[in-house]
């Protein structure tokens, strides 16, 4: 018959891959084929991937062939944002951390803390002096001198007066 056109996969008992392949470049795009694959995302590691959906909650990312990962509107960027679309579109690359894989092997992705924080400032988006719109968020205490919920800071409540008959 001749020669194999393409390369030969064998998979071993042990689980080990064997590729053999007249053509060393068909060779390495088997290996990457078969590395994406089975490659799982892992919890703090960052991935470019593109933009698939846009949901009112958040964007969803393919970080790699096959695995979507879901970044909330609130890991979106370090201010707030009223819509995912003013700061992503679909098919927009972007630069992801792996924040959590829960029970379900959903995969929670964040844009916090990256270096590429930099191309946050599209419209709408960041500027100012970090702590979002005026107004957007009550004073963490919003008594002069008084922590919320009338305790001081060591957890200390004092006892509720009962009214008088």
């Amino acid at each position: 018959m001749g020669q194999p056109v393409g390369p030969i996969v064998d998979i071993e008992q042990d689980g080990r891959v064997l590729i053999a392949s007249a053509d060393e470049e068909k060779a390495l795009r088997a290996r990457r084929m078969i590395e994406d694959i089975v490659k799982e995302a892992k919890p703090g590691e960052v991935y470019k991937g593109r933009v698939t959906r846009l949901m009112n909650f958040g964007a969803f990312v393919e970080i790699f062939p096959g695995k979507e990962g879901l970044v909330h509107i609130s890991e979106l960027s370090p201010t707030r944002v009223n819509r995912v679309e003013d700061v992503v579109k679909v098919g927009d690359e972007i630069e992801v951390r792996v924040k959590e894989i829960d029970n379900l092997g959903r995969v929670n992705l964040t844009r916090r803390g990256l270096a590429s924080a930099g191309d946050w400032t599209q419209a709408g988006v960041g500027g100012g002096d970090g702590k979002g719109d005026e107004g957007d968020r009550p004073d963490r205490f919003p008594r002069p001198g008084r922590p919320p919920r009338d305790r001081d800071r060591e957890g200390y409540r004092p006892p509720r007066r009962r009214p008088r008959p």
